[in-house]
């Protein structure tokens, strides 16, 4: 199976901690009233897409909220809570 990622984007975890959320993701799945025909290369693929397309929505978000440093705008305006709202 080719993967999207050049590193496992599980590498850093111990094959304990990568057993455990695969055995999460199968529960959740319907194990083990359903069987999930799944390898762990596959579930840990899909949380690699899940994790490039998370820092993605991250990146988008960092750069929309320095937009006013990048165009000059005084640094004293706080832009990191114009979402917030209570």
């Amino acid at each position: 199976m080719a993967s999207f990622c050049t590193d496992s984007c599980l590498s850093g975890m111990s094959q304990n901690e990568q057993a455990k959320i695969f055995r999460r993701i199968r529960t959740f799945l319907g194990e083990p009233v359903m069987g999930v025909e799944l390898e762990d290369a596959h579930l840990e693929e899909a949380i690699c897409m899940a994790i490039e397309e998370y820092s993605s929505y991250i990146n988008n978000w960092v750069m929309q909220n320095r937009l006013g440093e990048m165009l000059g705008l005084p640094s004293d305006i706080d832009f990191t809570l114009k979402y917030v709202s209570n």
